[in-house]
């Protein structure tokens, strides 16, 4: 079998396709045991290959999987000691936030005769290692979720170069990301209602009578919400509004994705700071691109190939109703 290795750097290619092949004799005859032979034959621990299994479950993509760029993560020095430890305290409840996982194993340690990382040491490798499951906290408030973080990528901008604000749809029932928007804008209702279309046109078109889902948008950004909420109340969703801290978005799709997706970091705390400090360096990878772009490049790293199910109370009508109404909106 083939697989579409253009966003892989070449000196990478033969590595990542012996990880793929791993993967899918795992996946043909899965197991404990077989899962622990094939992180053994992949040098790797156990649960990181359980994270390379997700991530080419979700969209079976080679430039997803860990080592798939040229761009590496710094190398952590921490003990086999301590990493056993530190998996201990993510498999004890993988679905804390990653911020509390780490005050846990700041506050308790990592047992007798193992010395505790620096803090910063301890939160690169939790983002690493915790599995991409949403916390209960988040998954309990809604069905759906509006969140914002900045990325990496360099996009023309004039003569400039900018990250983009990127706009995710989250399905709390999938733990995944379902619809996406990028703009070079701040947070506003025009990127949330591109992302919202973005996920309506990729979702079940299946008519299902039941209780419509509610969406979890925060409090503030640019412009008017009032258009894209009365557009969302017609279609008969539920609506919660979260006020946050002016660096405290993005934890959602940080909790899905970690610090960084193929080599491309998160910012969620650029999201509300001034443009000026978007700006991207030129020597960054990948190379410069368009808006239009980057926007199928990052779909196609991070949106799951499981479609939402939650425009399904939605009828024929309804439904090209809020594609218009959300269409319009997200060129206002």
């Amino acid at each position: 079998m083939s697989y579409d290795l253009r966003f892989v750097a070449p000196e990478r290619r033969e590595e990542v396709c012996r990880r793929i092949q791993t993967i899918e004799r795992f996946i043909a005859t899965p197991g404990r045991k077989s899962a622990e032979k094939a992180a053994e034959e992949l040098g790797i621990r156990p649960a990181q290959f359980y994270n390379l299994v997700r991530a080419w479950r979700e969209v079976r993509r080679p430039e997803r999987l860990a080592g798939s760029v040229t761009r590496r993560q710094r190398n952590l020095a921490i003990s086999d000691e301590q990493a056993k430890g530190m998996d201990r305290v993510i498999a004890n409840d993988p679905r804390a936030d990653p911020s509390d996982i780490v005050h846990a194993i700041m506050k308790h340690g990592l047992g007798p005769d193992v010395t505790l990382p620096r803090q910063e040491v301890v939160a690169r490798y939790v983002a690493r290692a915790r599995p991409p499951l949403l916390p209960l906290a988040i998954k309990n408030q809604c069905e759906m979720m509006i969140d914002h973080t900045v990325l990496d990528v360099p996009v023309v901008s004039g003569s400039a170069l900018m990250r983009p604000l990127a706009t995710m749809i989250i399905d709390t029932s999938l733990d995944a990301i379902v619809g996406l928007s990028l703009t070079l804008r701040h947070p506003d209702a025009a990127g949330a209602a591109a992302a919202l279309l973005d996920t309506l046109r990729h979702s079940h078109g299946t008519e299902r009578p039941g209780r419509a889902p509610r969406i979890l948008r925060t409090t503030d950004g640019d412009g008017d919400w009032n258009g894209l909420d009365h557009c969302l109340l017609r279609a008969s969703f539920e609506i919660d509004v979260k006020a946050i801290t002016p660096r405290g978005g993005g934890k959602a799709i940080s909790a899905l994705l970690g610090q960084q997706v193929c080599g491309i970091f998160l910012r969620p705390w650029l999201a509300r700071a001034p443009l000026a400090k978007r700006e991207a360096l030129p020597d960054r990878s990948p190379q410069p691109m368009t808006l239009k772009e980057a926007t199928q490049y990052i779909r196609d790293l991070v949106v799951s190939h499981r479609t939402t199910s939650h425009f399904a109370h939605l009828d024929g009508i309804a439904r090209r109703l809020l594609d218009q109404d959300l269409e319009r909106l997200s060129k206002s």
